[in-house]
């Protein structure tokens, strides 16, 4: 939590200085620019923990665990706000070591049209990657179900069920956004805005890798799954800064939920079942065409 309100006091001056920045600075050359339609935006971010009921449903039994605790892991590999993962290998030529690390830790890509004739309304595609964890830490839940046709009714710890239990190469929303935006400060310069307060939501196939091996069992999972009906969806709330004609930065507030209903194990029958709320504070840059 204390590095939860850390991140948080950093965006928020980051927020606060490049709103004054924008607010106070005039462009005196006036020139004529078009209005730019598409953008092409790039995240990082950190989400929430938060906690699910987890239905684990095998040939011998069929088990709820109810109100288990999960973590974010937001900043893996490197474990700070700054991508050092990122700029190490860069500074070092690698360049596949750098693109690579650009995926692993929380991060986002969306693409946005907005309409010529209602340019406040855009439509778009937007990918979320995040991950939920589950700690390594004794957890004490109460189980309800059946083992072998014998009824369950107790409090367990669930580490003596599940071995891990992570969802750990992304959550992955890959969603249909819709945006509405204000457009305040508009000059010749910038005809779209220098300040664009924003709303967005999305509904969004789920396309999750999970990470699952049980406890005194041969089932484990380790795999991207395309599976009905695992699927999100997602509120925002945000302001974008165009600081040139063709670039900008934003922040934003996002809540998403998720349906994990379908996560089957790789080498045999079985599946878990899952739902969580998650909120999430993310920070990028906009490519404006």
């Amino acid at each position: 939590m204390k590095r939860n309100r850390k991140i948080l006091l950093l965006l928020i001056s980051f927020f606060i200085s490049f709103n004054s920045f924008i607010l106070f600075s005039e462009n005196k050359k006036e020139k004529k620019h078009r209005k730019h339609y598409f953008y092409i935006e790039y995240n990082r971010g950190i989400s929430s923990h938060t906690s699910a009921d987890i239905q684990l449903i095998t040939q011998n039994q069929n088990l709820t665990f109810y109100n288990v605790s999960l973590i974010d892991n937001s900043f893996f590999p490197d474990n700070s706000i700054f991508p050092n993962a990122f700029f190490k290998p860069l500074f070092k030529g690698d360049i596949v070591g750098a693109v690579k690390a650009t995926t692993e830790p929380y991060y986002g890509i969306r693409l946005y049209h907005f309409l010529k004739f209602r340019p406040e309304i855009g439509f778009g595609i937007d990918f979320i990657h995040f991950k939920v964890f589950l700690p390594d830490e004794s957890q004490k839940v109460h189980i309800i179900g059946t083992i072998d046709d014998k009824g369950i009714d107790k409090t367990d710890d669930i580490h003596n069920y599940f071995y891990s239990f992570n969802v750990s190469h992304g959550v992955n929303h890959i969603g249909l956004s819709i945006v509405y935006r204000k457009m305040f400060f508009k000059n010749s310069t910038f005809p779209d805005g220098k300040i664009q307060p924003f709303v967005s939501f999305h509904i969004a196939p789920c396309i999750p890798h999970h990470e699952v091996k049980l406890k005194n069992s041969d089932l484990k999972a380790y795999s991207y799954q395309i599976k009905f009906p695992n699927f999100g969806f997602g509120l925002g709330l945000g302001t974008r800064f165009q600081l040139a004609e063709h670039f900008g930065l934003y922040i934003e507030y996002k809540y998403t939920y998720t349906f994990l209903r379908n996560l089957i194990f790789d080498n045999g029958e079985g599946k878990v079942k899952l739902n969580f709320g998650i909120h999430h504070l993310i920070w990028g840059i906009s490519l404006i065409l």
